[in-house]
């Protein structure tokens, strides 16, 4: 996903936010975060929810979107026009969940702040669940990038019968976020020929 239209369609075809907002306000909260995208971020998840600063400060409705290496809030207003955040995924020390009456709040804890997402009860569970999902995948691509060399291995070397099983592993994961629904088919075939290297 890259284009605001990719992001806010994704969300809402998944539940992940409020629906009832009007598709133009929508996908202006998600042109700011389409704004502050790099080549390098790959967009996994995204979600609209009400936004809040330090367990205080209720920001409004925003656009949030979970990419391979940050979470990116994004808001378009009238008074203020564009606000935006950008945390990066290693900074995040914890992710909680609170359900009130009313509402349901994904707590986000960093290094230095807290924000956090408010949704009706229902949603919250649903994207809680997609962000744990995605955090858990990241991180665990993410250290086996870490072990792994980082240049390509000649055609003619055996490859390693270890790293046939990470690559498996890897897939198999993929493979049931697809059907879960929390990426589409062609969003894990893609996976699986970057993972195989195809």
């Amino acid at each position: 996903m890259r284009t605001a239209l990719e992001m806010y369609e994704f969300a809402i075809k998944n539940g992940y936010g409020r629906d009832a907002l009007f598709i133009r306000r929508g996908l202006k909260h998600f042109e700011v975060i389409a704004n502050y995208l790099t080549p390098e971020d790959d967009v996994v998840l995204t979600f609209l929810a009400e936004y809040k600063i330090n367990a205080k400060n209720n920001i409004g409705v925003s656009a949030f979107a979970l990419t391979n290496k940050k979470i990116i809030i994004g808001q378009h207003g009238v008074v203020t026009r564009e606000r935006s955040k950008q945390v990066m995924l290693k900074n995040i020390n914890d992710i909680t969940k609170k359900t009130y009456y009313m509402a349901g709040e994904i707590v986000f804890q960093t290094i230095d702040d807290v924000f956090s997402a408010l949704f009706v009860p229902k949603c919250m569970k649903k994207v809680y669940k997609a962000v744990i999902s995605h955090m858990d995948c990241l991180r665990t691509s993410s250290a086996r990038l870490n072990e792994s060399p980082q240049y390509v291995i000649p055609a003619q070397v055996p490859i390693d019968p270890m790293c046939d099983e990470k690559m498996t592993k890897r897939i198999m994961h993929f493979k049931k976020l697809a059907d879960e629904g929390f990426i589409t088919q062609e969003e894990f075939e893609a996976k699986k020929r970057k993972i195989m290297g195809i």
